[in-house]
């Protein structure tokens, strides 16, 4: 009884009212039913945008957001070869759903031939990334003709090419012998054990190790459809597009040392614009630093960033740590190490007066307003302590229609955000962080933690650990503008503070019907600005429920 006048109490001081007082454990069912929902009431319809370019994905989330979690399971690196995975996966979100055994690979002289004249029918658009560049000034009619452009992109078969040489490269990588080599071709530039500068770039730049200098190899573009540069050995530094298709194929792979990676100002390091472009890191303590579109970013293409080992730092500017645009997959898988991500400080958002920056970066996919639905951005680290930063947009968050995600597996990490993220969806799209297990942190000014705006999904997903939540507005399970957010932690004990009165389990009425905001803590004594431990309670067409 005394719990149940506390909660009382706490509703009328915070605004919330209770839900009758149930006997067994409350659930998410007891809420729904509170609500006047059933199950199949928590959904948005996946038929607004019929462009060409929005993904089945996108539609499956926003249909079925209570089932989130299990469609997400799906949508990870699993285990095996990580760069292979990543591909698979990226096809798999693509619509190709064609399983290509590495066994059934040809031989590497068959695979360059194809490959070669897959992407040398690639149009060339060195011009494709100005669709999302925030400087860009096309006009409708511009933006127009390179979206077509892009859309006439042959992507199945740009990725099973891209697939069938990263599995007939295998033995380049294992035992580079004189005969994987000579299939190459004459193009073929091949380094020493000492200190070596690459300038030029080449079908097959191979390096047997030494601290060496790479200066815009590894990319590919109309004069050289296939690219790809590995090195075997050495703290090496990298400089410029790197890594990168552009309207081709760029590989890099760097097999062992602590490197420093410098992208300069645009697409690099594991960059997809019209093409396929993969970066493959499998040891050291690495420095990753880029511009706009790159670390794992895809446009019209599929960019990977797959870093195997480590403690890693990444820096970036914009669109960027497993990002992408239209049509586009980007990937940034870590595997393991601590590691910090970092996005945003270039290009200002108008918000705020302008005191704080886009980032875009950290699993985020940007869409075209009323032209082309976004693509999907993944960034999946396996493990470890990390710490993840973006001011506007990112950490699982996406803009018209596309999805993006964070996937943390494990570790005690940080989360810091000012608006637009931690699983944020933003017109018809959706943004979900899931974090497997650990004490972690997460702060953000508003805009997410579980927020869905406009016909949009946001999720934020947290398994074990003692957790804080800390945020300002409209944050913490809230559907705005007829949007679904949902925050469901399973268990420990975790405390949620939000100052402001659209939080913790709120939906907004708004044209004429609601918005869907639920929070759900399953185990452990919890602590909340609004609602209570054990209880259910409802704001707005939202509530919480906490057992």
């Amino acid at each position: 009884m005394h719990r149940i006048l506390a909660a009382v109490l706490l509703a009328v001081l915070t605004g919330c009212r209770v839900a009758p007082p149930v006997r067994s454990p409350p659930t998410l069912g007891v809420l729904l039913e509170a609500l006047g929902l059933e199950r199949k009431d928590v959904s948005l319809r996946g038929d607004r945008l019929l462009d060409p370019d929005r993904l089945e994905l996108n539609r499956r989330l926003l249909e079925r957001p209570l089932d989130t979690a299990t469609e997400i399971s799906g949508v990870t690196v699993r285990s095996g070869d990580p760069v292979r995975r990543s591909l698979m996966l990226a096809m798999e979100v693509l619509g190709d759903s064609t399983e290509v055994r590495e066994s059934s690979s040809p031989g590497l002289s068959q695979v360059l031939s194809r490959a070669r004249e897959v992407f040398s029918r690639t149009p060339t658009m060195m011009d494709l990334f100005s669709v999302l560049h925030p400087d860009s000034n096309l006009t409708q009619p511009e933006l127009n003709r390179r979206i077509e452009r892009g859309r006439a992109i042959d992507l199945n078969a740009m990725s099973r090419a891209a697939l069938h040489l990263v599995d007939a490269l295998r033995p380049l990588v294992t035992k580079p012998e004189d005969r994987w080599i000579t299939a190459f071709g004459e193009n073929i530039i091949v380094g020493t054990t000492g200190r070596d500068t690459f300038r030029h770039r080449a079908s097959l730049i191979l390096d047997p190790g030494g601290a060496d200098v790479y200066i815009d190899i590894g990319s590919s573009g109309p004069d050289l459809p296939v690219s790809v540069v590995i090195d075997l050995g050495g703290d090496d530094s990298y400089s410029g597009k790197i890594g990168t298709g552009w309207n081709g194929l760029g590989v890099l792979f760097d097999l062992a040392g602590d490197d420093l990676y410098d992208g300069g100002d645009g697409p690099s390091q594991g960059a997809g614009i019209g093409g396929v472009g993969i970066l493959w890191d499998a040891s050291g303590n690495d420095i990753y630093v880029g511009g706009a579109g790159s670390q794992g970013f895809g446009l019209y293409g599929i960019g990977l960033l797959v870093d195997e080992s480590g403690d890693d730092r990444y820096t970036s500017e914009l669109l960027a740590q497993g990002a992408s645009g239209p049509r586009g997959v980007g990937v940034l898988m870590d595997a393991a190490g601590n590691d910090v991500y970092r996005a945003g400080g270039r290009f200002r958002d108008f918000r705020e007066e302008g005191r704080f920056y886009k980032s875009m970066a950290q699993g985020f996919s940007l869409g075209l307003r009323f032209s082309a639905s976004g693509g999907v951005g993944l960034l999946h680290d396996q493990g470890g302590n990390d710490d993840y930063e973006v001011a506007y947009f990112g950490q699982g968050a996406a803009h018209w229609g596309g999805v993006g995600m964070l996937i943390d597996g494990n570790g005690q990490d940080r989360y810091r955000a000012r608006r637009y993220a931690q699983g944020a969806g933003t017109h018809l799209a959706v943004g979900v962080l899931h974090d497997g297990a650990g004490e972690d942190l997460y702060s953000i000014d508003g805009v997410g933690q579980g927020c869905g705006h406009d016909l949009s999904l946001g999720v934020l997903f947290d398994d074990v650990g003692n957790d804080m939540y800390d945020g300002r507005y409209l944050c913490q399970g809230v559907g705005s503008a007829n949007g679904i957010g949902i925050l469901r932690d399973r268990e420990g004990d975790d405390t949620y503070r939000a100052s402001g009165a659209e939080t913790q389990g709120h939906g907004q009425r708004f044209r004429d019907y609601g918005s869907i905001g639920l929070i759900q803590d399953d185990e452990g004594r919890d602590r909340y600005a609004r609602g209570g431990d054990r209880s259910i309670w409802i704001s707005g067409s939202g509530g919480g429920v906490d057992r």
